[in-house]
């Protein structure tokens, strides 16, 4: 069913599943049984996660392919790259805020305190992709608990926290509005606020405090708070537009993983976002804030897989020097020198190309150079031997792309394939070659040989000549990072010959070859800029050579910063236009 013509958001609860919990009786004073009924009121609100009739919309809350690495088929478009104007493909969509952007829009809305006492998702470990992420019952039970934790102190401190002295429905009423309209992200509707009037007023049969807080918690189990909507108003084309509400929250979940601060959200309710300039205005504002540049810099590592560092186990007979810790300070180089090359004039060809990086002591010793600073825990600039190269032979991602006895020619080629340059996706294995595979980490091999090994049968070479050759211009790293010319004895050869892949052509002696020509190229800019246009949309089907990618990176080069490649997102019209959702 396509969504009806879109009023300003869905109801916090369907109201008569809302009035019919709010009618439940409460012994006042009661405290035991004013929290079963809470209980029982989220639970009834929490059937609002599926019911989603007010805007005609269906169930299937965020679908799309899985990788980030597969493209869209042009073959037959004519609004195709290079065919003319790129026509609006992304669906109409309702999308379920994930844990992060969850919590940390509770954050945003109740104070740091709030939180406090409860485990919150691990920004280190940011999720990107999301497919799959729907209310199901964990999901569910999770924002109920929250619900509760969150407003625990509520009962005590109502009158602070809404400025009014329980006896003036008015100031409850104001206050509820305020709440819910920075909740929802967008004006309150009329029946929506008499709605939670009636939830207020059940629990207030208790005390004004309990009223606040059952109402409050109304609000954050409510659709409107847990989801953010892309169904925008029907234009003469056939096409919506994203309202201002809607770009508003698209806008700062990218850059923040949160509801909108309060001057977006002024900038929404004036609709001023519906001009393409306000919006870049808007994120060089809010990219001023070191905080939000970080959040930003957190998508791009988990757009990479290098959260994924956190959770490595090395061998201690082989790695002795491995442990979490090293692991953390790895990381930590690496949201360092993003922090240095991902603004700055230098361009994102930067990242490819730097011959420095920031580091302390140990791992200065890891990478085998001098450390020039004098406290050994400071992170300091340090220069880069000529066997490495910016990113691509960081520690922390070299360790990340290993097996935990060995390097990974088929870990570190994927990254490459996948997330650094967005080319095409690599099916899995046919279930009859995983044997074969598995056998062969079981023969005393090298890297190189598995990877000839794999080149010379089918129906393995189909995808792994696809992909080892990038594996293999690595493999002078070992599995924490540490730069080797042997493996088992064996001299290691890490020169690839392209000339028969279909992306690349000739020759590269290692990886800072690569690097440093890939810093030239076209693929690893628009590749940044679809992993933002995805996080941004929550369309992950988007591949690299997509229209919508292509357009929004036209005009970008590997001088461009980070900044400049937001600013050309917010500008995009695949961030403000969608077409009917099919789905039937």
């Amino acid at each position: 069913m396509s969504p009806a013509a879109p009023s300003p958001g869905a109801t916090s609860a369907p109201p008569d599943l809302l009035r019919r919990s709010a009618r439940r009786p409460l012994r006042p004073g009661r405290r035991r049984t004013l929290l079963r009924a809470t209980t029982e009121l989220l639970g009834a609100l929490a059937w609002g996660f599926a019911l989603l009739s007010p805007l005609g919309c269906h169930g299937a809350l965020l679908e799309g392919d899985e990788a980030a690495e597969g493209s869209r088929d042009d073959d037959d478009d004519p609004n195709a790259p290079g065919g003319g104007s790129c026509l609006p493909r992304i669906e109409q969509a309702l999308i379920l805020l994930d844990e992060l952007a969850f919590v940390s829009s509770l954050r945003d809305l109740l104070g740091p305190a709030a939180i406090e006492g409860r485990l919150a998702p691990d920004v280190y470990t940011k999720t990107f992709a999301r497919k799959g992420y729907v209310a199901n019952t964990s999901v569910v039970s999770t924002r109920l608990e929250w619900a509760l934790h969150v407003t625990r102190d509520l009962p005590q401190e109502a009158a602070e926290v809404t400025g009014c002295d329980g006896t003036d429905a008015t100031c409850v009423r104001a206050y509820l509005e305020d709440f819910a309209h920075r909740a929802f992200r967008r004006p309150v509707l009329a029946e929506e606020l008499d709605d939670l009037m009636e939830v207020y007023a059940q629990g207030a049969e208790s005390s004004f405090g309990d009223g606040v807080q059952l109402a409050v918690q109304a609000v954050i189990v409510s659709p409107s708070f847990n989801h953010r909507t892309e169904y925008g108003s029907p234009r003469d084309d056939g096409f919506y537009e994203l309202t201002p509400h809607e770009l508003a929250s698209s806008l700062s979940y990218l850059l923040t993983d949160s509801l909108p601060d309060p001057e977006l959200l002024a900038a929404a309710d004036s609709g001023a976002l519906a001009d393409p300039e306000e919006r870049v205005l808007q994120v060089r504002r809010l990219l001023e804030r070191s905080e939000v540049r970080g959040s930003v810099e957190k998508t791009l590592l988990a757009a990479w897989t290098l959260g994924n560092l956190f959770g490595k186990v090395k061998d201690p007979g082989l790695y002795p020097e491995f442990s979490a810790a090293l692991a953390s300070q790895m990381y930590r180089e690496t949201e360092l020198f993003l922090e240095a090359h991902l603004w700055g004039d230098e361009g994102l060809s930067s990242l490819l190309t730097a011959r420095t990086s920031p580091m302390n002591a140990a791992l200065a010793d890891l990478v085998g150079v001098p450390f020039p600073g004098s406290d050994p825990t400071e992170f300091v600039e340090v220069p880069l031997p000529p066997e490495r190269i910016g990113l691509l032979t960081q520690p922390s991602v070299l360790a990340t792309l290993s097996r935990t006895d060995s390097t990974s020619v088929v870990a570190r080629g994927l990254f490459v394939n996948g997330p650094l340059l967005c080319l095409p996706k690599i099916p899995s294995p046919p279930e009859d070659a995983i044997a074969e595979i598995e056998a062969q980490l079981e023969h005393d091999m090298t890297e190189r040989e598995r990877a000839e090994a794999r080149a010379s049968t089918s129906p393995c070479n189909n995808c792994h000549n696809q992909f080892d050759g990038f594996g293999l211009l690595f493999e002078t790293y070992d599995a924490i990072g540490r730069y080797r010319t042997t493996e088992k004895g064996v001299p290691i050869d890490a020169s690839v010959d392209f000339s028969s892949h279909a992306t690349f052509d000739g020759q590269y002696a290692d990886v800072v070859e690569f690097a440093e020509d890939i810093a030239e190229r076209p693929e690893f800019v628009q590749c940044v800029t679809r992993h933002l246009l995805v996080y941004g949309t929550g369309e992950e089907s988007l591949g690299r050579d997509a229209c919508e990618v292509q357009q929004a990176s036209d005009g970008l080069t590997g001088q461009s910063n980070l900044a400049d490649v937001l600013e050309a997102i917010a500008r995009s019209p695949a961030l403000s236009l969608r077409k009917e959702d099919s789905a039937p």
